[in-house]
């Protein structure tokens, strides 16, 4: 019931724009019949209890954001440990509290230097591509993609050629740290091309999304 709570006041909250701190009992109403079917252990519930329930889970997330950073979260596994309590809790907890986190640990390890550039050569890919610069030869995969390996271990394989390689190559022996920016990671240079603005670097974000994802992460807050 409280997860189903949590899950609509989230919903509730990315609609409107307000923090879930801020969401009121009276905006919790269930007026969409997929959403009385999404959530029905709240429809029966009576008017007090959910204003009793979201009461404590607004308070609770309130005392969870002040304490995050205090938490050894590498802890989760041991057992009766702060860390494993808080993740035994992390239904309860509201989407925004957990970015809110997160993106202050980003902003407080960034880095003051200057963002890495790559060069990227994809014109001349295409012309040289088969079939008079088709979807296929140096550029493109079998699959369609911007030479991102299509084996199942992600490993980079391959043509030397394609954009994916081209970028791995130049980023591979950098500092990771390097990488911590505030806003991009890195900048893209795509030689021959006359190209500006943020285009470049999310398609070739884009590209790299399609890689086989890693193990989880451990720390499952």
């Amino acid at each position: 019931m409280d997860e189903q709570l949590v899950e609509f006041v989230n919903e509730l909250a990315e609609i409107s724009g307000k923090s879930p701190l801020d969401i009121s009992v009276d905006e919790v109403v269930l007026t969409k019949e997929s959403d009385k079917q999404r959530f029905e252990s709240l429809v029966e519930l009576p008017s007090i209890a959910l204003q009793l329930r979201l009461c404590c889970i607004r308070e609770l997330n309130s005392l969870v954001g002040k304490a995050l950073p205090f938490i050894d979260l590498t802890r989760q596994d041991v057992e009766d440990s702060l860390a494993n309590r808080l993740c035994s809790l992390r239904h309860l907890i509201f989407y925004q509290t957990k970015v809110t986190f997160l993106d202050s640990i980003l902003s407080r390890t960034a880095t003051t230097k200057t963002s890495p550039n790559i060069t990227i050569q994809r014109l001349k890919k295409v012309l040289k591509g088969s079939g008079g610069g088709g979807r296929g030869g140096i550029l493109y995969n079998s699959g369609g993609n911007w030479g991102v390996p299509g084996g199942v271990d992600g490993t980079v394989s391959g043509n030397e050629k394609t954009v994916f390689k081209q970028a791995f190559k130049q980023l591979n022996h950098l500092d990771p740290a390097s990488l911590r920016q505030n806003e991009r990671g890195f900048k893209v240079t795509l030689k021959g091309e006359r190209v500006e603005g943020e285009g470049k670097y999310t398609h070739l974000a884009h590209t790299t999304s399609s890689l086989p994802p890693s193990p989880p992460h451990s720390h499952r807050l």
